[in-house]
């Protein structure tokens, strides 16, 4: 299992969909009380025409691609945007945050899951929230949010009654809630784990377990800011953030709670197999030990007799015994035999 960021080719998906041509491409998703349109484009003047055509509705503009430096630098200087914040947001490895600027809040926030080859991706996805404008910024449409999507055509929850917050935080509470189907990866890896560990534990098992480790590292990283974001909200006095909309936040936050206590858990189980294997490994050690020492108990008094035998002095009595050589041989397999039952009367064997 490996750890990579989301790969930097980006595709646009429209309604029946093709994939776009440019580098950014854009989904807008115009909505009110009735109706919800849904458009695609892959330049900035056509959004500008469409959003300055059709004011009467909310936005939730769903920008892939980061790569168009022109899109952007048009894209700031229509929405009166400071330099730092663009380069914020098309940043990979931003740290989850809540910033409040002018007229809007940026959002940070962190989209982690395990893909159909179970590599842990890690993809920044970025929130502007404006009055009646939701920006979301990310790497491609491979998201968690399509539940959303799908709530705002049918009209699921109201969220076309609500402001554009009220999206917003339901994204957030999409993203964390996406964090659940890859623990449940991580635990049935667990299992894995201590089943190859009692069975036949391997050099193998320690570098998966070491693996895991560090999955587990890198996911407290990144859950814990994302539970202070939401914990920022909740606290956050600006007039986009309205009482009916910090119950899903008090909802998401308590999904982040629980998170990080699997995460902590997972880890000191991950922790704790190790000390299983190397308990299994000193364990079998010990059993080859005890082995070799028994057949050496065993065979040191009847190395003896075979040397004082093997001196060959003429002066020796048994050597000129004509059943010496057979007596020999049964006194020392009657010493083996009482070594073997006197160690297994102690419990040795």
């Amino acid at each position: 299992m490996s750890l990579r960021r989301k790969k930097k080719h980006h595709k646009g998906v429209d309604s029946n969909s093709m994939v776009l041509p440019s580098s950014v491409s854009i989904r807008v998703f115009s909505y009110s009380t009735t109706q919800v349109l849904e458009s695609t484009f892959t330049d900035f003047q056509a959004l500008k025409n469409h959003l300055e055509k059709d004011k009467e509705y909310e936005h939730w503009i769903d920008i892939t691609g980061k790569t168009d430096k022109l899109f952007f630098t048009e894209f700031a200087r229509y929405f009166n945007l400071h330099e730092l914040v663009i380069e914020d947001m098309l940043a990979t490895d931003q740290r989850s945050k809540v910033d409040e600027l002018d007229d809007c809040l940026l959002i940070i926030s962190r989209m982690i899951y395990f893909d159909k080859s179970k590599q842990l991706i890690n993809e920044q996805v970025s929130f502007l929230v404006f009055n009646r404008i939701l920006v979301t910024v990310q790497d491609e449409w491979d998201d968690c949010f399509e539940k959303v999507r799908e709530m705002l055509r049918k009209n699921r929850l109201n969220v076309r009654q609500e402001a554009s917050f009220y999206l917003a935080q339901m994204l957030l509470g999409s993203i964390i809630d996406h964090y659940f189907p890859m623990l449940d990866i991580i635990a049935d890896q667990l299992d894995a784990l201590e089943e190859d560990l009692l069975i036949n534990p391997t050099t193998e098992t320690t570098n998966r377990i070491q693996a895991l480790k560090r999955t587990l590292i890198f996911l407290r990283k990144f859950i814990r800011p994302e539970r202070d974001v939401i914990n920022h909200l909740l606290t956050l006095n600006h007039p986009f953030v309205k009482e009916q909309n910090k119950m899903y936040l008090r909802d998401s936050y308590d999904h982040c709670v629980q998170v990080n206590d699997t995460v902590e858990s997972y880890r000191e189980i991950a922790y704790s197999l190790m000390d299983v294997y190397l308990s299994s490994i000193g364990n079998r050690t010990n059993e080859v030990m005890k082995v070799l020492t028994v057949i050496s108990a065993i065979f040191i008094p009847l190395t003896f007799i075979a040397g004082v035998y093997g001196m060959n002095f003429d002066t020796m009595p048994e050597l000129h015994s004509e059943h010496g050589y057979y007596f020999i041989w049964g006194f020392m397999a009657l010493v083996g035999i009482g070594e073997i039952i006197y160690f297994r009367r102690k419990g040795w064997l």
